[in-house]
This record gives structure tokens, sequence and C-alpha cells, in this order.
């Protein structure tokens, strides 16, 4: 006499249904809360032939064709094949890190202020809201704001009382994987 199995397979499939939702209630996320949007870590290998550029106590490894640039903070940046010197950024990229001081406030209430300056200037719109990242093994923030050209910028902690803000613009009309290239150097910060 040959078993019909569908029944058991039935129950084992609503249990296991039941078993996920009731899960997924009790490890329910704070929608309120910003999303995690990591960028490669620095635990990548760094190409052999990178060099790198320290300031006090940040590194940051870049690919060869890159001006280091110390002045209101440390700048990288690459001219794409079409750039003309002197001009707004319509090919290549453009990495800034500044360093800034808490005052006696949190990271995201810095963030925040950041966010509600550049909506308030009028000079750039934003265009991705505020989001939890993860840089080089540090958790921060990130937003995008579109003025001359598209920016990216994060935020993160820097010991107790300092933070880095990191700018970052990416124009590649030629599709040569500058933004890949600029995920990169970022997560190659070591601070």
């Amino acid at each position: 006499m040959k078993k019909n199995h569908y029944p058991f397979l039935a129950i084992v499939l609503v249990a296991t249904l039941a078993a996920f939702l009731i899960n997924s209630k009790d490890n329910s996320v704070d929608t309120s809360a910003p999303s995690v949007t990591p960028l490669p870590t620095s635990t990548a290998v760094i190409p052999q032939d990178w060099t790198y550029v320290k300031s006090e106590d940040l590194t940051i490894y870049y690919p060869k064709g890159f001006a280091s640039i110390a002045g209101d903070g440390l700048s990288l940046v690459f001219l794409g094949p079409t750039q003309t010197e002197g001009t707004e950024m319509f090919d290549g990229i453009n990495i800034t890190v500044r360093t800034g001081t808490l005052d006696s406030k949190t990271l995201r209430q810095v963030v925040d202020d950041k966010v509600k300056q550049t909506k308030e200037d009028g000079v750039s719109e934003i265009t991705q809201d505020l989001e939890s990242t993860q840089v080089a093994g540090k958790q921060g923030f990130t937003f995008k704001a579109r003025g001359l050209g598209e920016y990216t910028f994060i935020y993160l902690p820097k010991g107790t009382d300092n933070y880095l803000e990191v700018s970052r613009i990416v124009e590649d009309p030629g599709n040569l994987g500058f933004a890949e290239t600029a995920d990169q150097i970022i997560s190659s910060m070591e601070f």
C-alpha cells in the first residue's frame, strides 16, 4: 500500500513558516533607525602598486595617477581623460578628508546638523537621506547631495571627541570604474 506523504510535508511547511514568522517578530528592526550600508572593509588587500599619504594619525592608500593635496583637510584628486583642470568635476574622483570636533555632541547630532545646513544653504539638494554606514571597521553615517556634482558625505568617529568627514565626488562618463576605486580608497583609511 502506497502512503501519501503530502499531509506530513504540509504540516512541516506550516510549522516552518510559523517558526519563521514568530522569530521575525521577536527580532523586529527599529524602522526609525537608518539602515547600514557598508563599504568594502580595509581588510581587503591593498594593491602593491598603490602608495599612501599619512597625515597625523590618518593613513590613506591610493593608486598611481592621483594628486595628494594638503590644505583644509587632505584631498586625493584624479582627473579622468576628458576632465579640464580648474573646472567643476565632470570626469574624475575627488576625495577630501577633514577632522572635526564633536563639541559635546554625538556623531549623529553633528551629522543631523550637517544635513540641515545642506538643506538650508540652498546650494545643494539631498539626493540620499541619512543612513548608517560602516567604513574601515567604524560605524558612522552617510548621505548624498547634488550641487556641482553628486557628493557622498561620510562621517566616522575618531577617538572620543573627534570625527572624520569624508566627502567624495565621482564622475565617470567613460564607465572606467571610478566609483569602485573611490570606495576602495575610502575603505583603505587607517586611523
